[in-house]
C-alpha cells in the first residue's frame, strides 16, 4: 500500500526548521532529522540530511500545527508545495539557508592580519575542519583561494542558539559563509604553521551555501588518509585540485605566464596566435588527425607552430612570441603529455647568441619574480660531443657527478679480451647500498640497448678490484684503480664498444643508479640548485638504416664551416641548433633556420631524399623563402616541463590543471569517447568515397 502513495518533499529553510525543532516536531540527531508525531509510522531510508515517513489520518494534527506555525509573520509561510497532503509519503529536507544573491564578501581569508583586529568581516569559502570542544564552544577552519583562517563559535557570540549543533551537521568541504569579528589569539594559542595563525574570527553566524556530500570520493580533508589510486585522482581531478600543493603549483604557473608576457612585450616582441588546425607534414612526430566535411580531407593538430612562425618572419614582424598549445601522438611518460604548452619565439636578423641571451634574461626574470631566486647569467655552453663523452647524454644532470672516463689507454698494452674502446663509470660508495641483483638488472637493461657491447661490474674491496675481471689483466685493473682513485666500497661499470651506443648505455646506467640511490635516500636530491647550461653543435643529421634523418627538424641551418660537407659527408655536419638543459631536462630547444630557397631544397631533396609528393607539402614555405626572407632563428621553451622543475614535481601532472592519464585518456570526462553511430557512418561514408575514387584512378 505504501508503494502506491504519492511522494511529497517538504523543503524547509533554517528559520522554518528551527521553529519546528522548538515545537518538537523535528529532532536533530547526527545526520538524520526525525519527525516526531503520535500515531504515525515513519521509516528512515538513508542517513542523509532528510527523513522519509508516511503521514496518515491519525497525524492530521501535524498539518494543522505546521499551518498555524508558519502563518505567523515572524516565519516564512509554507508554500502550496510545502503543505502536507494526508496519505502522502513525506520527505523533510533541510535546505541551505544562504541566499547566494545577497552574499557579500568583505575580505579574503589569507589577507587578514592583526591590522584587521576588531573589524567585522564576512568570509566565503570551504569548511576545512570542525572541532567541537563542548556544547557551547566550537572551532572551524574556513579556506578560500588565498589561505585559511580559524573561526571560533561560543554561546555568547552567536546569534543562533543552535550554532554549535549546526556545526556538527555541516559536512566538511561544504561552501559556507561566516560572519564575525577579527580577534587576536592568545600568545599560547598562536599557530605558526598558518599565515593567519596569530588571529581568529569570533563567529556570530555561519550560513551554508551548498552542502557537500558526506561520501567525498577523495577524502583528503580527513587526517591520515592518502589516496594512492591515480585513476581515482584523475577521475575527480576537480577535488584533487583543492590540495594546497596543486593550488600553489597552478597559481605559480599563472604568475610565470604573466612574467613571460611582460618580459617579452617589454623587449618589443609581438604576440601572435597561429592556427591549431594544420596539414599533415613530414616533420617527425606522429600527429593527431582531424576529419573534415570534405571527403578525404583531414587536418592535423599542430605539433608546433614551426612553419607559421618562419612565415611571420617573411611577413616582417621580426619579433614574435606565442604561448602555444601543441599536440603530439606519442607514447606517454612522466614528463610527456599528448597536449602541451610551449613558449614559442622567433626573431629576424639574429645570430644564435642573441636568441640565447634573450632566453637567459627571460629565465632569470622568471626565477626572480616567481621563486625569489637570483640566477647568474650567461649560462655555460657545452658541445654535444663533450656531453656525450662525459655523461652519455645530450641533457645530463651534472649535479651528481657520475662522469664517464675513457680508459682505453690503460688496457692498450695489457692482455685483454676487449680490443675496442673502453670507458668507465664510477658510481662511488654504493657497494653496500646496491645489491648484486640490482646491479645485474642495471647491466642487463644496458645490454638490451646494444647486444654488441660488453659490460663489466667491478667493486673495490681490500685494496683491489673484484667482480667481472676475467676479461682484464691485473696490471690494467691496477692502473684503473689508481687512475680513478678508487676506495673500498666503490662500484665501477666498464663497457667496451665503438660509437655512441656505449656512451648512451653508461648514461642510462648513471640515471638508473641515481634514481635508486635517491629512493634509498643515500643520494640527496639538491633542492633549489638549478644547473642551467646550453648544449650546442649538434649533428645536423643521423643515419637510420640507409636514410638520413634530421636531428632536430629539416629547417635548421648548418654551421657555416661545415656547409661544405653537406654533399659528401652529411653525417659530419653540425647544425646551428641549441638546447637549454636544466637538472637533466631539456627545457628549451631552437636553431637558426635556413633562409634561402635553394639551400632548403638541397636539404629536403638531396639529403633527406623526399619524393616530389612529399616535397610539395613544403611548397608554401619554399615560395616564401624566395621572397626576400631575412636570416632568422628562434626557440621553444617547454613550459610544462619548466614549471615541473621549478616546483620539484615528479610528474607534469602536478603542474597541469587537467592532465591526461598514462594512456592518453581523461578519466574525468571520459575523453576520448566513442562516436554515435550516425557520426561514424557519415565518416565511413566519406572514407569509402575516397577509397573508391582511388581504386578507379588506379584502374585507369
Amino acid at each position: 500500500m505504501w508503494n502506491a502513495l504519492r511522494t511529497q518533499t517538504i523543503r524547509l529553510d533554517r528559520r522554518q526548521y528551527e521553529a519546528l525543532a522548538r515545537q518538537k516536531c523535528l529532532k536533530p540527531e547526527t545526520d538524520i532529522f526525525y519527525i516526531r508525531t503520535s500515531g504515525c509510522h515513519f521509516q528512515t531510508l538513508a542517513r542523509k540530511r532528510s527523513v522519509t515517513g508516511y503521514y496518515s489520518n491519525a497525524a492530521c494534527n501535524i498539518k494543522n500545527k505546521l499551518c498555524r506555525l508558519f502563518s505567523k509573520s515572524s516565519y516564512t509561510p509554507l508554500t502550496d508545495e510545502q503543505k502536507l497532503q494526508i496519505g502522502s509519503k513525506v520527505s523533510v529536507v533541510l535546505e541551505p539557508d544562504a541566499d547566494t544573491s545577497s552574499l557579500k564578501r568583505t575580505h579574503y581569508c589569507g589577507q587578514l592580519n592583526r591590522e584587521n583586529q576588531a573589524q567585522k568581516v564576512v568570509l566565503l569559502g570551504w569548511l576545512s575542519s570542525v572541532r567541537i570542544l563542548s556544547h557551547t564552544l566550537g572551532f572551524i577552519t574556513i579556506r578560500d583561494c588565498t589561505g585559511m583562517i580559524q573561526a571560533k563559535f561560543d554561546s555568547s557570540s552567536t546569534q543562533q542558539k543552535g550554532a554549535i549543533e549546526d556545526l556538527k551537521r555541516i559536512p566538511l568541504e561544504s561552501a559556507v559563509c561566516v560572519h564575525g569579528v577579527v580577534a587576536q589569539r592568545p600568545d599560547n594559542m598562536v599557530n605558526k604553521t598558518m599565515c593567519t595563525g596569530d588571529i581568529e574570527i569570533c563567529g556570530t553566524c555561519i550560513q551554508v551555501i551548498n552542502l557537500a556530500t558526506s561520501n567525498m570520493p577523495l577524502p583528503y580533508y580527513r587526517k591520515k588518509i592518502d589516496v594512492e589510486s591515480e585513476e581515482l585522482k584523475l577521475k575527480h581531478r576537480y577535488l584533487e585540485l583543492r590540495q594546497p600543493y596543486l593550488q600553489k603549483n597552478i597559481r605559480l604557473r599563472s604568475h610565470a605566464m604573466q612574467v613571460i608576457r611582460k618580459f617579452l612585450i617589454c623587449h618589443s616582441f609581438c604576440e601572435i596566435e597561429t592556427p591549431t588546425l594544420f596539414r599533415k607534414t613530414s616533420e617527425g612526430a606522429r600527429e593527431y588527425l582531424v576529419p573534415t566535411r570534405t571527403a578525404g580531407k583531414f587536418y592535423t593538430l599542430t605539433q608546433s607552430p614551426q612553419q607559421y612562425k618562419q612565415l611571420l618572419m617573411v611577413a616582417g614582424f621580426e619579433k614574435y612570441f606565442q604561448i602555444a598549445r601543441c599536440y603530439r601522438d606519442e607514447d606517454l611518460r612522466a614528463d610527456r603529455q599528448p597536449e602541451f604548452t610551449q613558449i614559442d619565439m622567433e626573431l629576424s636578423f639574429v645570430q644564435k647568441e642573441e636568441v640565447m641571451n634573450i632566453v637567459e634574461g627571460l629565465i632569470a626574470e622568471i626565477w626572480k619574480e616567481c621563486l625569489n631566486v637570483t640566477i647568474s647569467v650567461p649560462f655555460k655552453r657545452y658541445t654535444y660531443r663533450w656531453c656525450m663523452e662525459n655523461y652519455g647524454s645530450d641533457k645530463p644532470d651534472i649535479r651528481f657527478g657520475f662522469r664517464i672516463q675513457n680508459v682505453t689507454r690503460l688496457f692498450k698494452d695489457c692482455a685483454s679480451d676487449y680490443s675496442k674502446s673502453i670507458r668507465a663509470l664510477n658510481l662511488g660508495q654504493v657497494a653496500n647500498v646496491l645489491t648484486k641483483k640490482q646491479l645485474t638488472k642495471i647491466r642487463k637493461e644496458g645490454e638490451k640497448m646494444d647486444k654488441g657491447v660488453h659490460i663489466a661490474i667491478l667493486h673495490a674491496e681490500d685494496s683491489e678490484l673484484k667482480g667481472d675481471r676475467h676479461h682484464f689483466s691485473s696490471e690494467g685493473l691496477s692502473l684503473l684503480k689508481d687512475e680513478l682513485e678508487l676506495q673500498d666500497g666503490d662500484v665501477v661499470f666498464l663497457i667496451s664498444g665503438e660509437g655512441e651506443y656505449p656512451l648512451q648505455i653508461l648514461g642510462k646506467i648513471a640515471t638508473w643508479a641515481k634514481e635508486v640511490l635517491i629512493e634509498k635516500k643515500v643520494l640527496d636530491l639538491p633542492k633549489n640548485q638549478y644547473e642551467f647550461f646550453w648544449v650546442v653543435d649538434f649533428p645536423l643529421f643521423y643515419r637510420d638504416g640507409k636514410n638520413m634523418v634530421p636531428n632536430h627538424h629539416p629547417f635548421t641551418a648548418p654551421l657555416e664551416e661545415d656547409a661544405i660537407l653537406l654533399k659528401n659527408q652529411p653525417e659530419e655536419v653540425r647544425g646551428q641548433h641549441y638546447d637549454l638543459v636544466l637538472n637533466g631536462y631539456e627545457i628549451a630547444g631552437g636553431s637558426i633556420r635556413i633562409h634561402k630557397k635553394e639551400d632548403q631544397i638541397v636539404i629536403l631533396k638531396d639529403i633527406l631524399k623526399l619524393s616530389s609528393e612529399k616535397l610539395a607539402e613544403f611548397q608554401h614555405l619554399l615560395d616564401a623563402l624566395d621572397c626576400g626572407c631575412p636570416p632568422h632563428g628562434g626557440i621553444a621553451i617547454g613550459f610544462d616541463r619548466l614549471m615541473a622543475v621549478m616546483v620539484n614535481a615528479k610528474s607534469l601532472r602536478d603542474v597541469i590543471a587537467f592532465p591526461k592519464s598514462s594512456n592518453g585518456t581523461e578519466l574525468m570526462t571520459g575523453a576520448p569517447a566513442e562516436l554515435e553511430k550516425g557520426d561514424l557512418n557519415e565518416l565511413y561514408e566519406r572514407l569509402s568515397k575516397v577509397a573508391t575514387k582511388k581504386d578507379e584512378n588506379m584502374k585507369i
